[in-house]
C-alpha cells in the first residue's frame, strides 16, 4: 500500500462497512456532448429565443427595466373654480317657482363660484354646493359676546327653513394645478409652466376623454405652456360614471343629497426620464357630502345657518416616478439572461425522458470513469506511461469510429482512399478487434473471480493495461442519423446491445 498510514486507515474504516471512499467523495464535472439531431437543437434555440424576447421586450422595454422606480410620496395639488362660472339661462327641469314645486324640484338660486364654493379654496379637495337649506335663529336676551359672564343661546325664529337648488353647478369650470417630486429619485414634474407634463383623463372603461396638451377650454390655453388643466364638473362626474341626476338607494338624487368623488392622479414614467399623469375619477357609492356654514350679524343677535349639500372633489396623488439608471438596467439583464439556463434544462429533460431515442442520448451524455484508486497507486513514471497508452487507445477508437461512419454514408469512396491511409486504418481495426477480445476475456475472468488479478510478470505489475472508454467503439459506431434512417430491426438490435451503450452505461474494465 503506497498510501500514507492515515489514508490507509481511513480507507480501511469505510471498507469495513462495505463503502468505497472514491464513490462517496466522487467529483461530478461537466462533459460537453454535441448531439447531432436537429430536433433537439431546434428546441434549444427556440427556447433561447423565447427567453431573449422575454428579457428584452418585456423586462427591459415594456416593464421599464432600465428605470430606477420610486413610489410617489409627496406632491401638491391646487384647486380653484374660475371666475365667470355662472348658471345657464335656460330653464332647468329641477328648478321651479315657489308656488309650483313638485317632487324632486326646488326653487333655484343663481350663485356664482364665490357663493357656491365652500370652503372656497383648499389643497387636495374642494366643495361645490348643489342644494342649500337656510335656517335663522335669534340670540337669547342679554347676549353679549364681549362679556365672559354672558351666555348666548340661539333659538329658531319660527319661520320655516328655506331650501334651494343651486342652478347649473355641473357647468362650473375647475382649474387643477399639481406637481410631484421624488425622494430618492431625482425627478420632478408639474402640470403647469413651459415644461408641463403630458396628461389625460380616463372614464370607468379606461378610455381617454380628455388629453393635455389639447385644445383651449373656457378661453384658456391648454397647450404645453398651460396655466393648469381646465375641466368642468360635468366632465369629472361623467368620467366617474355618475351625474347629479343619478338616484341613490334612499331615492334621493345626488343633487339633493350630495356626492363624494375621489380623483386619483396617477403618475408614470415615460421614455427615459419623462413623466406623464392620468386623472381617474371614482365615485363613492352611497355617500353624501354635507357641510354647515354659520353666519352671525354684527351685533351677534341673529345667526344664519346654511346647510350645504353638493359635490366634494378629493384629489389623491399616486403612481410611480422613475429615471434612467445603468445599474438597474444591468441588474435586469443579468437576472433575465440567467433564465437561459432553463433552455438547457428543458431540452435535457426532453432528450432523456420524452424522445424515442432517449437511451441513445443518455449513453452519449453520461460516462462512468474507472476507479482512480488504481491511478493513485502508480508512481509518476507509471502514470505517465499509462496516460500515453490511454491516448493511443482513444485515438484508435476515434479513427475507427470515423471510418465506420464514413463507410456507412460513402461506401463507394472507401476504395478510393490512398493506399497508405487504407493500410493504417486496417491496422487500427485489427488492433481494436484484438483489444476487444482481450476485454471480453477479462470480463469473463472478472465475473468468475472475487477480485481482478493483474499479471505479475508484466513490467507494469498492478497497473491496468487497457481501459475502455465511452459507450460506442469499433465498427459498432452509429450516429443519430443512422439510427433514425435504419430499419426497425436494426434499431431494436442496437437498443438491445449493451456494448453500444443503449442499455446500462458500460463500466470501465481492466485487464
Amino acid at each position: 500500500c503506497v498510501r500514507t498510514m492515515g489514508c490507509c486507515s481511513l480507507f480501511d474504516f469505510f471498507e469495513r462497512f462495505g463503502l468505497d471512499l472514491d464513490d462517496i467523495l466522487a467529483y461530478n464535472t461537466v462533459k460537453l456532448v454535441k448531439v447531432r439531431d436537429y430536433r433537439l437543437g431546434g428546441l434549444y434555440y427556440a427556447f433561447q429565443l423565447a427567453i431573449f424576447l422575454y428579457v428584452v421586450v418585456y423586462a427591459v422595454i415594456l416593464n421599464r427595466g432600465y428605470l430606477r422606480i420610486e413610489q410617489v410620496q409627496s406632491g401638491s395639488v391646487g384647486l380653484n373654480f374660475l371666475e365667470g362660472s355662472t348658471a345657464p339661462s335656460v330653464p332647468l327641469d329641477y328648478c321651479c317657482a315657489t308656488e309650483a314645486c313638485g317632487a324632486g324640484t326646488l326653487p333655484c338660486l343663481h350663485w356664482d363660484h364665490f357663493l357656491a364654493v365652500f370652503p372656497y379654496e383648499n389643497d387636495f379637495s374642494i366643495g361645490l354646493s348643489s342644494r342649500v337649506k337656510v335656517s335663522s335663529g335669534v340670540a337669547s336676551p342679554g347676549c353679549n359676546l364681549t362679556s365672559w359672564a354672558s351666555t348666548c343661546n340661539y333659538t329658531e325664529t319660527g319661520q320655516p327653513d328655506q331650501a334651494y337648488f343651486i342652478a347649473g353647478v355641473e357647468d362650473f369650470t375647475l382649474r387643477i394645478r399639481h406637481a410631484v417630486k421624488g425622494n430618492t429619485v431625482d425627478r420632478e414634474g408639474s402640470s403647469t409652466g413651459p415644461r408641463a407634463m403630458e396628461g389625460s383623463m380616463t372614464n370607468t372603461d379606461g378610455d381617454d376623454v380628455r388629453v393635455w396638451p389639447g385644445p383651449s377650454a373656457a378661453g384658456i390655453d391648454q397647450g404645453t405652456a398651460r396655466p393648469g388643466d381646465i375641466v368642468s364638473v360635468k366632465e369629472l362626474l361623467s368620467a366617474a360614471g355618475v351625474s347629479l341626476s343619478s338616484t341613490q338607494a334612499n331615492g334621493e338624487s345626488l343633487r339633493y343629497g350630495g356626492v363624494n368623488i375621489i380623483v386619483f392622479i396617477v403618475y408614470s414614467p415615460t421614455g427615459v426620464s419623462d413623466l406623464k399623469y392620468r386623472y381617474r375619477p371614482k365615485y363613492f357609492a352611497e355617500s353624501e357630502h354635507k357641510i354647515e356654514e354659520r353666519l352671525l350679524s354684527l351685533d351677534a343677535t341673529q345667526r344664519t345657518v346654511i346647510s350645504r349639500h353638493g359635490v366634494r372633489l378629493i384629489f389623491a396623488q399616486t403612481g410611480e416616478i422613475g429615471k434612467f439608471d445603468f445599474i438597474t438596467l444591468l441588474q435586469t439583464l443579468v437576472t433575465g439572461l440567467a433564465l437561459l439556463a432553463v433552455a438547457s434544462t428543458l431540452v435535457n429533460f426532453i432528450m432523456a425522458n420524452l424522445m424515442t431515442m432517449k437511451r441513445v442520448y443518455v449513453a452519449h451524455k453520461y460516462e462512468l470513469t474507472e476507479d482512480f484508486s488504481v491511478w493513485r497507486a502508480m508512481d509518476s513514471a507509471e502514470r505517465k506511461a499509462h496516460i500515453e497508452e490511454v491516448k493511443k487507445h482513444e485515438t484508435a477508437k476515434a479513427a475507427l469510429g470515423a471510418l465506420g461512419h464514413r463507410r456507412h454514408h460513402h461506401a463507394h469512396k472507401t476504395e478510393s482512399l490512398p493506399a497508405n491511409v487504407s493500410d493504417q486504418l486496417r491496422d487500427i481495426e485489427e488492433e481494436m478487434e484484438e483489444d476487444q477480445d482481450q476485454e471480453a476475456r477479462a470480463g469473463r475472468r472478472t465475473q468468475s473471480e472475487p477480485e481482478p488479478v493483474l499479471a505479475q510478470d508484466d513490467d507494469t505489475t498492478g497497473l491496468p493495461q487497457k481501459v475502455s472508454y465511452g459507450a460506442f467503439s469499433g465498427e459498432s459506431y452509429m450516429d443519430v442519423d443512422d439510427y433514425v434512417s435504419g430499419t426497425e430491426m436494426e434499431r431494436q438490435s442496437l437498443s438491445e446491445s449493451p456494448q453500444n451503450g443503449l442499455s446500462d452505461i458500460q463500466e470501465t474494465s481492466f485487464v
